[in-house]
């Protein structure tokens, strides 16, 4: 078992889109079950999904405050204004970015992401909902707390809580704004989307916090042949490569094939799949850090 006491450790949280969250939340459930605080990390970075695990988690939330959390079931009133909200949006068909299409086919394999989401219209929902699942998101922005976004204009990244601060749930929101389904987020002045269009976890980042080991939660990474599966695998790996390059120990944090069911199947078909998910995440951070990672 890999002891986390008396070094310093960055951890990612990468993206996943709701079922992630459960995933993630399992995988801080197994630090809490080894007695290592994972808010003692020096670095926590967590991208669209993983923002907001990120976030709880240097906020002192557990585990448990974490799944309830997610698994909130909005109100009707709620879900009508969220409704609202997306209707009084008009409907749009035109690509997103060219610019943001053209820099991807530039970018070769790595820029599958940001191709795609140059070239998706623009979504109608809010993420501004997902920047409320804690009301500590409304404070002061934790030390120590890196969220990555991507510019829609220019294709750069913008690591939030590094190159600057605004409103941690304005944060949270950017960075979970996926194309198609949500509109960018406008910060001093930029037009931020989803960290996730260019990296599932921007594990690479841990790197400038110069720590000894990096613990990196995937659930994109889940096992399959389904393209974006794939492509996530081909990413992460090229990151912990370049990692393990700088004689950091990595430790990989990914679902096995049991688990896939749930990710398929949470919330749409069968909300049980909550506590599966969870528990996925408890098994394959044990069974990582048992190995000691390499």
């Amino acid at each position: 078992m890999l002891g986390l006491a008396g070094h310093r450790v960055a951890l990612v949280f990468g993206g996943g889109g709701i079922a992630g969250w459960l995933f993630h939340t399992g995988v801080v459930d197994a630090f809490e079950r080894l007695g290592w605080s994972a808010n003692d990390a020096t670095l926590v970075v967590g991208t669209s999904a993983g923002s907001s695990v990120a976030a709880m988690l240097r906020l002192g939330r557990s585990a448990d405050e974490m799944h309830t959390a997610f698994t909130y079931e909005p109100t009707r009133e709620e879900r009508s204004q969220a409704f609202a909200d997306r209707k009084a949006v008009p409907r749009q068909w035109a690509p997103l970015s060219p610019g943001l299409l053209a820099e991807g086919l530039r970018s070769g394999r790595s820029g599958l992401g940001l191709a795609l989401a140059g070239l998706l219209p623009p979504g109608r929902w809010s993420s501004h909902y997902l920047g409320l699942a804690d009301e500590g998101f409304t404070g002061p922005w934790p030390d120590d707390l890196w969220i990555p976004a991507v510019d829609v204009h220019t294709a750069d990244l913008v690591v939030l809580g590094r190159d600057e601060r605004p409103p941690l749930s304005t944060a949270i929101s950017a960075s979970s704004a996926l194309p198609f389904l949500f509109r960018p987020i406008s910060i001093d002045g930029r037009c931020l989307i989803d960290g996730g269009v260019m990296s599932p976890t921007h594990a690479t980042l841990a790197a400038q916090a110069a720590p000894d080991v990096v613990i990196v939660s995937s659930p994109m990474t889940r096992p399959g042949v389904r393209p974006f599966a794939l492509h996530a695998r081909h990413q992460l790996r090229d990151e912990l490569a370049a990692l393990r390059r700088t004689g950091t120990r990595v430790v990989a944090v990914e679902p096995g094939m049991d688990a896939v069911p749930a990710f398929r199947s949470y919330p749409r078909r069968d909300r049980s799949q909550a506590d599966v998910l969870r528990r996925a995440g408890r098994h394959a951070a044990l069974t990582a850090l048992s190995s000691g990672g390499r």
